[in-house]
């Protein structure tokens, strides 16, 4: 019995994201909330508006805030929609904390849903609101080819596909640019062949359009766009995924391809390639 434990409990710590404390971390533990509607039954409710405060506070000073656990009362009330419209302000609060990489939630058996990776995604999708973050603080500019041809899902933090209409958000939150055919063509004609060969359309068309603006930046992964910008003399007008979250107000654990080193590696050998006049035709 005790190896079958021990075996168990070895699993579960294999497979446990880790956190890296030091004596610089600042971390804020809470348990057994049981936020729930807000009725008489509901212990949480005359104990938010010190809870508000408190988490407000631990924002404020640079926490991270972790949850031990039933934070959220789904044995007794099954609706997570009811519990999110009372306790509103809490949720934007961690909201916050999770766009800056400060928030973990540890499921107990009062909540146990949250195992549900899929009903996680789900259930807090109107929460997490990084893209509005990013469109309130910029002017977004999408290229046409982009908008229209090439963008239809992105993966999710937990590796779900969730597909992508930007055309309903044209004239809200983005604005749609492009270019003529026979510009993009005379633009990628410019190039060398072994750029001219990884430029697919879209990122095509986002340069050209960055070729004439002085104005506007390009964010973008991809390494032969992002060395096109060096070699257009635009390396000032190239943003990182990273650079451009941090301009928004958000701090977040990101892959290495949206970092601001690996967009200034790129850019550096852009630049190398227009010192030593390499890469046009």
């Amino acid at each position: 019995m005790r190896k079958k434990f021990l075996k168990k409990l070895q699993k579960l710590v294999d497979k446990s994201k880790v956190i890296h404390i030091d004596d610089t971390s600042k971390i804020i533990f809470f348990s057994d909330c049981h936020r729930s509607y807000g009725d008489h039954a509901d212990d949480f409710a005359h104990n938010q508006l010190i809870f508000i405060t408190a988490l407000t506070h631990y924002y404020n000073k640079g926490y991270t805030y972790i949850e031990l656990g039933d934070g959220d009362e789904l044995w007794e009330n099954k609706d997570f929609n009811r519990i999110k419209e009372k306790y509103r302000t809490i949720f934007e609060i961690f909201d916050e904390f999770h766009i800056n990489n400060r928030l973990y939630y540890i499921w107990g058996n009062h909540n146990r849903r949250w195992k549900n990776q899929k009903k996680v995604k789900k259930e807090f999708s109107n929460i997490y609101r990084i893209w509005e973050h990013i469109v309130n603080k910029n002017k977004i500019l999408v290229p046409s080819i982009v908008l229209r041809w090439e963008v239809y899902f992105y993966e999710d933090e937990f590796d779900l596909k969730q597909s992508i209409d930007l055309l309903d958000e044209v004239g809200n939150t983005i604005a749609e640019v492009s270019t003529t055919a026979d510009e993009l063509r005379d633009f990628k004609n410019n190039f060398a062949r072994f750029i001219k060969e990884d430029l697919d359309p879209g990122e095509t068309e986002a340069l050209k359009i960055l070729n004439d603006r002085d104005n506007c930046s390009l964010c973008t992964c991809d390494k032969v766009a992002i060395k096109v910008i060096s070699l257009l003399g635009k390396r000032e007008q190239g943003l990182s995924f990273e650079k451009l979250l941090k301009s928004s107000g958000i701090t977040k654990k990101l892959e290495k391809k949206h970092t601001e080193k690996y967009f200034r590696k790129y850019l550096d050998e852009g630049s190398q390639l227009r010192i030593q006049s390499f890469g046009f035709k």
